[in-house]
């Protein structure tokens, strides 16, 4: 870390508190300017001024819980954060940490003669994460760069492609007939590529409005865009009980179009029925999709969700192993995750939690 001193906001209204912490960090030797506030109206003052290097926040304050300091940075954005309380208390910690705390202690003589530790430790953490951060977000625009700039040419590939097949199919062979067609489906399959790309990147970047959602309308709407595909795959789709849910329109399709989609195309033979149905858990819902096809091996039910990965029951079918990515990324914008499950008497449930 160097000698660079530390600047620390310190959120303590007891007096004595803050003066055992102050005396802790500095028997630590490192270069600190501790600022410290009593309620959480002071901190937002100073922090409407200027960014902490640190935050160490008691979780009773005279005006509010702590961790009302950490409302508007959820995901750990601005500042790296402790909470701190007088007591152990499980439920308090993880809502500590859910809310975007680094840690959350305990008020103690052992954690005083720790604390020059605990704070270089949460600063190292600090800056991985947004270090990790910073190389997620240039591969985000890089993949957007690449996606939107191949898509031009790719387009002139395709066409040029079918319309000489068009106009040549007097005077060329079967072979190369056969070649121009190989390039046209080729492009075809680059530019879904691209598509699926382009929406992965994009995630979290439109501003669609947060609205509630009717989640049986959206689900019926996917379904009829997808009645060519669910017709010639001879399968029905069965829709349950749904929670309306407070996410954009355009995200809730794109978690069921992708679902559905691959529970025609790779989890369904004729005759099955895809369910889709969901419940609200608290202040999160969770919405599945089941199928009662081959299922998914233990062993690739998390790769399966890495973008590019794809399962080996799904090796012959035509797709990008873009979709479950794009599912995934989607319930972690909204604090929740995506996973896949064994469907009872066989196939695969996937699951998608999210907190709307």
């Amino acid at each position: 870390m160097g000698r660079e001193t530390i600047h620390i906001l310190l959120v303590e209204d007891s007096e004595t508190h803050a003066a055992l912490i102050r005396e802790a960090l500095e028997a630590g030797h490192i270069p600190v300017k501790l600022t410290v506030v009593q309620s959480l109206a002071e901190a937002q003052v100073y922090l409407d001024k200027a960014t902490p290097h640190l935050a160490i926040i008691d979780l009773m304050l005279p005006d509010g819980s702590g961790t009302d300091l950490l409302q508007g940075q959820e995901g750990m954005t601005s500042y790296p954060a402790v909470v701190m309380s007088g007591q152990g208390d499980e439920a308090a910690a993880v809502a500590a940490m859910k809310a975007g705390a680094l840690d959350y202690l305990v008020k103690s003589s052992a954690t005083l003669a720790e604390m020059p530790r605990i704070v270089e430790r949460v600063l190292r953490e600090w800056r991985h994460i947004t270090e990790r951060k910073l190389v997620e977000k240039e591969l985000e625009a890089f993949v957007y760069t690449v996606s939107h700039d191949l898509r031009t040419p790719l387009s002139a590939i395709i066409g040029y492609a079918d319309l000489l097949y068009d106009q040549c199919q007097n005077s060329l062979d079967e072979q190369a007939l056969n070649c121009l067609a190989k390039i046209s489906s080729s492009g075809e399959m680059m530019a879904m590529l691209m598509d699926d790309l382009l929406g992965l990147s994009t995630i979290g970047k439109t501003q669609d409005p947060i609205e509630a959602q009717d989640t049986s309308k959206v689900v019926n709407e996917v379904v009829y865009s997808l009645s060519d595909q669910i017709f010639r795959a001879e399968v029905g789709v069965e829709i349950g009980d749904l929670p309306v849910v407070q996410v954009s329109k355009n995200l809730l399709f794109q978690v069921f179009d992708n679902l559905i989609g691959n529970a025609i195309r790779y989890g369904c033979k004729p005759g099955d029925v895809i369910e889709v149905g969901g419940e609200r858990r608290g202040d999160k819902v969770c919405l599945y999709v089941r199928d009662h096809g081959l299922g998914i091996p233990i062993d690739e039910r998390d790769c399966i969700f890495e973008a590019f990965c794809r399962g080996t029951t799904g090796e012959d079918k035509q797709g990008t192993g873009i979709g479950l990515a794009t599912v995934k990324k989607i319930a972690r914008r909204f604090s929740g995750d995506a996973w896949v499950e064994e469907t009872p008497g066989g196939g695969a449930t996937f699951c998608v939690e999210m907190k709307v």
